[in-house]
C-alpha cells in the first residue's frame, strides 16, 4: 500500500507516492538530509509551526530548564550546609527533618541511596522550597514556569504564555526575564506566608542563629 510522505521530507519538491517498503529509496532522502533538515523536520514539517513558535519552544524548554536547574542546586547547598551545621549524616538529617518538620528532603539529597534525578519532579522542589520558607513572590513565579514547563511537555504550544500573553510576543519573554532576575535578587526582602523557618519561636531562631553562627565561624578558620 503506497503511502504518501511529508513534502519537506521528499527535500521540499512535491509530494510524491513511495512504496510502504521501498526502504532504500526512504534512506536514501534521509542521506541527503543537513543537521538543519533533522532539526526542523518534526516542529516545522509534521507539526507545522513556524519559525517564530520552534524558536519560542527552544526559549521556553531553556527557560524552565535553567530555572529547575537553579532551583535543585539551591536545595542540595541548603542540604548540605544544614548538614554540617548540626552535625549529622546525610541519613540522620532526612530523619530529623521529616520527623520534626515533615518534609521529605530524600529527592534533593544526591547521597541518600533513594536518589534518582529522573524521579525529582519541579512540583517536589517548590513544595519543599514553601514548606521550609513558605509561601511567596518566589514561589508565586516557580508556578507560573511549571506551569509554561506543563504546557511544553504536553504539546500545547499555542497555549505558551507568561501573564496572559502568548510568548512568541517579544513582551512576554521580556517581562518573564525581568521577574526571573527580580525575584531572584529580591527573595530575602519578600514577605512569606507559612513555612518551617517562619513559624519558629524566637527562642529557636536564636538556638538556630548560635548554631550557624558557630559553623560560619569554624569554616572561616578553617579556610585560613
Amino acid at each position: 500500500m503506497p503511502v504518501i510522505l511529508p513534502e519537506y521530507f521528499l527535500n521540499q519538491t512535491k509530494i510524491s507516492i513511495v512504496n510502504k517498503h521501498d526502504f532504500d529509496n526512504i534512506k536514501d532522502r534521509l542521506s541527503k538530509f543537513e543537521a538543519i533538515d533533522f532539526n526542523l523536520f518534526i516542529p516545522q514539517t509534521m507539526m507545522g509551526l513556524s519559525s517564530e513558535e520552534i524558536l519560542t519552544v527552544q526559549f521556553a524548554f531553556w527557560f524552565c530548564h535553567a530555572v529547575e536547574r537553579d532551583l535543585d542546586n539551591i536545595l542540595k547547598v541548603s542540604f548540605k550546609n544544614m548538614e554540617e551545621a548540626l552535625g549529622k549524616t546525610p541519613v540522620e538529617l532526612l530523619d530529623f527533618i521529616k520527623k520534626y518538620h515533615g518534609i521529605s528532603f530524600e529527592k534533593v539529597d544526591p547521597d541518600h541511596p533513594d536518589y534518582d534525578q529522573g524521579k525529582i519532579y519541579f512540583n517536589d522542589r517548590i513544595d519543599i522550597v514553601e514548606k521550609l520558607c513558605g509561601k511567596s513572590e518566589h514561589t508565586k513565579f516557580l508556578r507560573k514556569v511549571k506551569e509554561i514547563r506543563n504546557d511544553l511537555a504536553h504539546g500545547r504550544i499555542s497555549m505558551l504564555a507568561y501573564e496572559g500573553i502568548n510568548l512568541c510576543d517579544p513582551e512576554a519573554k521580556r517581562r518573564l526575564l525581568f521577574d526571573y532576575v527580580k525575584q531572584a535578587l529580591t527573595i530575602d526582602e519578600m514577605p512569606k506566608e507559612g513555612g518551617f523557618v517562619n513559624d519558629l519561636t524566637q527562642e529557636q531562631n536564636k538556638e538556630i542563629d548560635v548554631i550557624y553562627k558557630n559553623w560560619l565561624d569554624s569554616k572561616k578558620m578553617g579556610d585560613k
